[in-house]
């Protein structure tokens, strides 16, 4: 049992630390050494710590590279829950944070990109200076607000007018499923692997989670919207949604060291943040406006909200199945 402790902290640490493929490598060529010494205490006097002999096979950069992906991967999914804390202040996080997201991608990606498999310091030192500049350039012109001007033409004509920028926060989703993607690859045939249960579950509450909330909101349009008026709707907006944020730093940490498929379950947790922080923001933003004399929303106001959180449901449940591929 000793031995097979070491082994599980080698092979976790190995998971975390080396490319999927190498982990593997590392994990096997470990095994059959770990069976032919005497035990845990042997194993700690020729390797050392269970993680000492990964680092030192592992590469430095790659693991600067995971990690700093892994940073990206969790802003996505914390921005929408800051800006939900935030409400009601008037400052919405996403609105620099989208900035500043963007511009750790290009840098990130440009660098992985300029140096690939060089080593040269001067190389990699140059590379950074010229990203950083460039990091900096590109945040100064607000991308954010470019791609919003670019897609507002699409945005009218599906939703019939433009959104406030805080309504921007819909990004996230699409920018953490992109760099899940990119990052983590696709299976092929050679990394293909049956689902097990424990990701089914994990997709399922989350699925749950986010069917409650969009549900709820549905219902109150259409069958019953004081219902909405008595239901504590932002605490359990703000408790859904840091319920939501720990499973997608989980499935994140599942994704890396177990099966990359996990990245569906981390990206369902984006959308389901997202659409917790469209209701909070709907109850706040509330005003005489969008009331007929019945003391009910208006048509117009119910169809518009319905679109917005249906596009919101369909393109979020499309990435995630994409990256179960």
């Amino acid at each position: 049992m000793k031995r097979l402790g070491y082994f599980k902290k080698l092979s976790l640490a190995a998971r975390w630390f080396l490319p999927q493929d190498e982990a593997e490598s590392v994990v096997d060529d470990y095994r059959d050494i770990l069976r032919e010494i005497g035990g845990q205490e042997e194993a700690v006097k020729r390797f050392g710590p269970p993680w000492k002999p990964v680092i030192e096979l592992s590469d430095r950069r790659k693991v600067l590279r995971w990690h700093s992906f892994l940073a990206l991967l969790i802003f996505c999914a914390l921005v929408p829950v800051i800006d939900i804390i935030l409400e009601g202040t008037g400052f919405y996080f996403s609105n620099s944070a989208g900035d500043l997201l963007l511009c750790g991608i290009v840098y990130l990606f440009g660098l992985d990109v300029i140096l690939g498999g060089l080593n040269s310091k001067v190389i990699t030192w140059v590379s950074v200076v010229v990203l950083t500049l460039a990091g900096i350039f590109l945040f100064m012109l607000h991308p954010l607000e470019l791609i919003s001007n670019l897609l507002a033409p699409l945005k009218r004509a599906v939703f019939g007018r433009d959104f406030p920028i805080c309504f921007q926060i819909e990004y996230f989703i699409i920018t953490g499923a992109v760099i899940s993607m990119v990052y983590l690859g696709f299976g092929g045939n050679k990394r293909r692997k049956h689902i097990k249960k424990s990701l089914i579950l994990g997709f399922a509450v989350v699925l749950f989670v986010i069917a409650c909330v969009y549900g709820f909101v549905m219902y109150c349009f259409y069958v019953d919207f004081s219902l909405m008026m008595h239901f504590e709707i932002i605490t359990a907006c703000e408790i859904a949604a840091v319920l939501l944020f720990i499973g997608a730093l989980l499935s994140v940490i599942m994704a890396k060291m177990f099966d990359y498929r996990w990245r569906a379950v981390y990206i369902l947790c984006i959308m389901g943040i997202v659409i917790c922080f469209e209701t909070h923001n709907l109850w706040w933003n509330m005003n005489p406006s969008i009331y007929n004399e019945y003391g009910m929303p208006t048509t117009m106001w119910v169809k518009e909200v319905t679109t917005f959180f249906t596009w919101d449901l369909g393109y979020g449940l499309v990435l995630a199945a994409i990256s179960l591929l």
